[in-house]
């Protein structure tokens, strides 16, 4: 993989991917909005909507991988505007899955969790899908048609991710602000998923291309927690009060998409490749 084309690198995992990228690798990275500073990758912005654009790009580039990680992420964003959910996570994944196809250039997916209802995990790469928000929904579409359109794509769902970003805020890093200045945090009960470090997800994602795999992959954590457990976790290791972690429900607070109960990956087949996500803990004594 001399040359190797990332879309969404102004996003968390990004930002991840560039970091692990393999050692002599010629990156190119498509981002929006958010304009990226990195020195290890040629960047360009553009509306991956715009498929005559995004088919130029990949004829002038000729990539030898194309991992496909912009999304519109936000569940309940995808709540409120199903249409450009439907537009960037699905309709722009597939364009870009029949390019790839085109060409032969091997294309990996980032899909997620949240194409579980919850009710029955932890889950396998094969167990059935039943999204019960919009943004699962379109993840799921997307991840059926890929697979139909290029059967040797690689789809990996990936978990909750934590770590400390340079670019972009999210949950772990605002957590850990808030810890340390003392103020209150709230976090679910009754939310339990196997959260993994993005380092870990992003090194997982080049193994995967790599090997040269296909079809689904799951690539959470060793670890099953719920939110407030992994709050809990946060404080004790950063020296904090646990009193500062305040339990709540998923009932408890209004939110536009429905949130699953359980949505715990079996990512074992990716460890029997040499996927080797960290513990929590070790994160911190690190």
């Amino acid at each position: 993989m001399k040359k190797v084309i990332i879309t969404g690198v102004s996003g968390f995992l990004g930002e991840m991917l560039l970091q692990t990228a393999p050692v002599a690798t010629e990156l190119w990275g498509i981002y929006h909005t958010n304009k990226v500073m990195a020195k290890n990758v040629n960047l360009i912005a553009f509306d991956l909507t715009n498929f005559s654009l995004v088919e130029q790009f990949i004829y002038q580039i000729k990539p030898d991988a194309i991992i496909h990680a912009a999304a519109l992420s936000k569940p309940n964003t995808c709540e409120l505007l199903p249409e450009s959910s439907f537009a960037i996570n699905v309709q722009a994944s597939e364009y870009l899955a029949t390019l790839a196809a085109e060409y032969q250039i091997p294309f990996l997916f980032t899909s997620t969790d949240l194409v579980f209802d919850g009710k029955n995990a932890p889950y396998k790469e094969e167990d059935a899908s039943y999204p019960i928000c919009v943004y699962g929904e379109h993840k799921l579409i997307a991840e059926k048609n890929i697979l139909t359109i290029y059967p040797q794509a690689i789809v990996a769902r990936l978990p909750l991710m934590y770590g400390i970003p340079n670019r972009v805020s999210n949950f772990f890093k605002d957590w850990q602000i808030q810890l340390k200045t003392g103020q209150p945090i709230t976090a679910f009960i009754d939310e339990y998923r196997t959260a993994a470090h993005g380092l870990d997800v992003a090194k997982g994602i080049w193994l995967l291309l790599q090997q040269q795999q296909s079809g689904i992959w799951h690539l959470g954590g060793r670890e099953r927690m719920s939110r407030h457990e992994f709050a809990l976790q946060m404080a004790t290791y950063l020296g904090c009060s646990r009193k500062l972690v305040i339990p709540t429900q998923q009932k408890d607070v209004l939110m536009p998409a429905a949130r699953p109960a359980d949505v715990s990956l079996d990512s074992s087949k990716a460890f029997a490749l040499g996927y080797a996500p960290q513990m929590l803990a070790n994160f911190f004594k690190a």
